[in-house]
């Protein structure tokens, strides 16, 4: 979702997500392959990229991101002031 929220904006990137996610079920694919199919996503990121982004042997995500922005936020906030 992260990949596609530079882009698309947080929540639209979600509803690509939650779309694709609920297709594979409905259609019995797996999700990588709805994701290839989908002109939204894959006008943005290469198959090697979803790929990549769907290994969950090397997936950490946006976890640093996720926290250097919560500790940029905590940094600027009253409760450190």
């Amino acid at each position: 979702m992260f990949a596609l929220s530079d882009h698309y904006g947080k929540q639209h990137a979600h509803e690509i997500v939650y779309e694709n996610a609920m297709l594979g079920i409905e259609k019995q694919k797996t999700f990588k392959e709805v994701l290839l199919a989908d002109k939204r996503v894959s006008k943005v990121l290469k198959e090697k990229e979803i790929d990549a982004l769907l290994d969950a042997t090397t997936y950490v995500g946006y976890a640093p991101k996720l926290v250097d922005e919560f500790l940029e936020k905590i940094k600027n906030s009253a409760i450190l002031k």
